[in-house]
Formats: structure tokens, C-alpha cells, sequence
């Protein structure tokens, strides 16, 4: 059977060896679509994947259009980070750079003055020495040093618990940290505070279930170990677990969806009530709670699709439109513009997630 993928052209700076396959290639490629089936359902630009199991480095176009990039070890099916990038702005990318099978960065271009840096990460876990964590973290601090983006986002599996905020942290924890702080929790902050970086996770109240990223095999422990830092935390405008996708609608799921509007709506609450009150009228001050709300709305409950119940017939209907599109070419309709809304540009540079295999 022949391989009809594209393989995009290297881009600067990359450095590509043959992939030399995981287990099965048959195993990896479903395992590929199936991720991209549970992604129909959510908006995203780019995917930060850890723990990608696969062997070698490797950049494909996969036959939907969107790219897929690896790095692994050469000789075993473990750890591994990549990058799965929307085809919509695939033309984007600039730099794409492996530095192991722990460590790999992305650059994508947002306009013609400014680009975005991903770096995406996979900490060894507890059973590793800490010898390995501190090379990881200054491999990561020499990418920051190297930097020639405006922007630069830090994200993926640290396998650290940074719980809640202690005196002296203000400037890299927020006020809604959750669970106990472990030792490689302080080697993250440690890190993060030595860079200027802000953990976002902690900077916006969400519930328990859209902050977890570990769950035990008993199902007893849930942890948050997975975060996203950056150096300018004006361009994040939310963080959360998407731990359901394409999941059928319950009551259940709809209470966890109240919840989290609510906590939301306080929080872009908050936001406005921090930009100059004083210089607002109560008109604009209308204006502006009114969209806020509409706007969660759509974001977290999505659109409710038209559905038109009907007792006409296929064939009816289709000679009513036959009907109506004649009359149409014999009338001329004076005085009606009707256009479509302009769409409100986003001060997002666009949806950026982590994922890791479950564990």
C-alpha cells in the first residue's frame, strides 16, 4: 500500500531523523486519528503532547491536513513530546526544535512583528533522581535565554504539585493554587520565580474537575501536575482541564458547566471592575457586563444548533423553493442590506493545550 502523506519541508533550525516506529505503526496512526476524532468538538491551534511513546523525530502532515511532530529516544517507546498544529496555521511556523525526548519547542509566527514560542515538557516522575529534574530545567532555561520571540509559553506534564501560595510568591502563583506542595512542586516555582514566569493554572478559580490532570488506578487520587507558565500573562485569558470530550449531555455534566460559568463570570467581574471604574457611565458599564455575559455564555454552552420541526413533505418543500426562487427572479427588493456581523477580533493569539496519554 502506498503512503499518500505529504511530508512538510524542514523548517529552520529542525533537525529530523527517520522514525523508527513505536510498536505497531498501524497502533500509532489510529491512536492519531482517534485523537483528532475527540478534537472535533473543541477549538484549538496547537497540541502539546507528552508522553508520546514514539521513537526517533519525526514531522508529518497527516491526511486531515493538520501536522504532527516527535521527538522520542532512539532505541525505546518511552517519554517523547511533540506538537499537533492546526493545518490553519501550519504556514506559520518558524522554527520547530528538538532537544530530547523530555524537551521540544515550537515557534509560530502571529503577525509580522510578533511570534509565539511553545516549549513543551515531560518531567521524569518521583521514581527519577533529582540530578535528571535539574538538567531538565536548566535545558529549559537555556531555550528562554535563546529566545528571539515576544512571546513564550511553557507548558506540559511537570509531574510537581505547586499547591497553594505562600508569602513571597505573589509574582508567579495566583490566589487559587489547590492541593499540597511536594519537593519537585518547590523545584517548579524555584524555576519559574528564577525566569519571571507565572503559573497560570493558579491565576483563574475553576472547580475541582477542571483542574486535575492525575488520576490514580483506583480512581482515589487526583492531582494537578500538568501547567502552563509564561513570561506574559496578559495573552492567556483562561486555563482548564478538558477532561471530557464529545461526551453525551447529563444532568451531571450540566451542573459542572453552571459552575464553572458562574466562577468564570466572577472572574471577568473582577476584571472589569480592575480597568479604571471611575472613567465608566452606567451605559457603558451595561454594555459592557451584558457582552461579557453573552459571550461566556457562548464560549462555555456553545450554540444551540436550529432545529425545524416540520409537516411538509420532501417533495412539497422542494417545490415550494422552486416556487419562491421564480417569483425571485421576477421581483426586484428595493431598501434591504442585510450583511453579516463583523467578527470581534480575540486578544487571544489563539487555543493552546497540553495532553498526555492517561496514567
Amino acid at each position: 500500500m502506498t503512503d499518500t502523506r505529504r511530508q512538510r519541508p524542514p523548517v529552520p533550525s529542525s533537525s529530523f531523523a527517520p522514525d523508527q516506529g513505536g510498536g505497531s505503526s498501524k497502533q500509532g496512526e489510529e491512536r492519531l486519528v482517534e485523537l483528532e476524532e475527540e478534537l472535533e468538538g473543541v477549538k484549538w491551534d496547537i497540541i502539546g503532547l507528552g508522553e508520546v511513546r514514539r521513537r526517533g523525530e519525526d514531522f508529518t502532515e497527516l491526511k486531515s491536513g493538520h501536522h504532527f511532530y516527535h521527538i522520542g529516544t532512539k532505541d525505546k517507546s518511552e517519554a517523547g513530546v511533540g506538537f499537533l498544529i492546526h493545518k490553519s496555521i501550519a504556514g506559520n511556523i518558524t522554527e520547530v526544535k528538538g532537544i530530547n525526548e523530555r524537551l521540544a519547542q515550537l515557534t509560530v509566527k502571529i503577525n509580522k512583528r510578533y511570534k509565539i514560542k511553545v516549549i513543551q515538557v515531560y518531567a521524569p516522575t518521583s521514581t527519577h533522581n533529582d540530578e535528571e529534574v535539574d538538567k531538565l530545567y536548566e535545558e529549559i532555561t537555556e531555550l528562554l535565554k535563546n529566545s528571539k520571540a515576544q512571546f513564550t509559553i511553557v507548558m506540559g506534564d511537570f509531574n510537581a504539585k505547586v499547591g497553594k501560595r505562600e508569602d513571597g510568591e505573589e509574582c508567579t502563583i495566583g490566589k487559587f493554587g489547590s492541593g499540597e506542595r511536594n519537593d519537585r512542586g518547590d523545584r517548579l516555582i524555584e524555576f519559574s520565580i528564577s525566569n519571571k514566569l507565572k503559573i497560570m493554572n493558579t491565576f483563574f478559580k475553576k472547580p475541582a474537575s477542571r483542574k486535575w490532570t492525575w488520576r490514580s488506578p483506583d480512581g482515589s487520587t487526583k492531582n494537578e501536575i500538568d501547567f502552563i507558565l509564561t513570561d506574559s500573562p496578559h495573552i492567556i485569558q483562561d486555563v482548564k482541564t478538558v477532561n471530557k470530550v464529545n461526551s453525551s449531555i447529563n444532568l451531571e455534566k450540566l451542573q459542572e458547566k453552571r459552575i464553572e460559568f458562574q466562577l468564570q463570570l466572577q472572574n471577568q467581574f473582577q476584571l472589569l471592575a480592575d480597568e479604571c471604574p471611575e472613567e465608566r457611565t452606567l451605559e457603558l458599564w451595561n454594555d459592557q457586563i451584558v457582552e461579557t455575559t453573552q459571550k461566556l455564555a457562548m464560549d462555555i454552552a456553545g450554540k444551540k444548533p436550529k432545529t425545524r420541526a416540520t409537516k411538509i413533505s420532501d417533495s412539497t418543500r422542494t417545490l415550494m423553493e422552486k416556487r419562491r426562487s421564480m417569483k425571485a427572479e421576477e421581483q426586484t427588493y428595493s431598501g434591504l442590506n442585510i450583511q453579516k456581523p463583523a467578527r470581534q477580533s480575540e486578544k487571544s493569539y489563539g487555543k493552546i493545550y497540553g495532553a498526555t496519554t492517561p496514567r
